[in-house]
């Protein structure tokens, strides 16, 4: 009983362990996605920032 009780154990961990695997391997992809996603929108929303700051400044230096 107890062996076969073990056993079942060990079946158990090797598959809670392949689904963690595969869930961590989705969160990778998602937050590689995620982070291409964020680096197109930082290049889209600090770049007119940054051209909001530089303005002023000209100004100021004009």
């Amino acid at each position: 009983m107890d062996k076969r009780s073990n056993t079942s154990r060990a079946d158990n961990k090797t598959s809670s362990e392949d689904i963690l695997r595969s869930k961590w391997k989705n969160k990778r992809t998602k937050i590689k996605a995620q982070l291409k996603q964020s680096r197109d929108f930082s290049r889209f929303f600090f770049s007119p920032h940054r051209h909001k700051q530089k303005i002023p400044q000209e100004k100021s230096e004009e």
